[in-house]
C-alpha cells in the first residue's frame, strides 16, 4: 500500500514501509517516453535514460557513479515504457541518504558529453 503526499513544489511522493526490510528502494519517475516520440525522434527516451548513468556532477564518470553505488552496498537500474522513465536505486536502509544524494545528482547534473553522441 503507498501513500501519496504533494510537495508544495508539485512534486508528487509515494512512500510505502516495509518495516523488517534492510534495504530501501527510490523510483524517481519521469513522465516521459516513446509515446511522445516521432519517427524523427525515435528511441530518443531510451538512449537518454542510458546517458543518465554515464556520470553526475559529483561522480563524474560512469566508473565513479557505479562505485559508489555499489561501494555503499546498493544497486542502480534505469528503464523506459511508453509514458514513463524510471531511475531506480535500492540501498541499505542505513544508507538512505546516500542514495537520494546519488539518484538527485545523476538526475539533475547528468554528465552528457558531446562523444556519447
Amino acid at each position: 500500500m503507498f501513500q501519496k503526499t504533494t510537495l508544495k513544489n508539485g512534486l508528487r511522493v509515494l512512500t510505502s514501509s516495509t518495516p523488517k526490510s534492510f534495504s530501501i528502494g527510490i523510483c524517481l519517475l519521469v513522465k516521459v517516453g516513446s509515446r511522445y516520440e516521432n519517427e524523427k525522434n525515435a528511441g530518443v527516451t531510451h538512449f537518454l535514460e542510458h546517458m543518465f548513468f554515464k556520470g553526475s556532477r559529483k561522480w563524474p564518470s560512469q566508473k565513479e557513479l557505479s562505485f559508489v553505488v555499489e561501494g555503499n552496498g546498493g544497486y542502480f537500474n534505469g528503464w523506459t515504457g511508453k509514458n514513463l522513465t524510471g531511475f531506480d536505486i535500492k540501498i541499505p536502509k542505513e544508507k538512505t541518504e546516500k542514495g537520494v544524494e546519488i539518484l538527485l545528482d545523476m538526475i539533475l547534473y547528468p554528465q552528457i558529453k558531446e562523444k556519447d553522441f
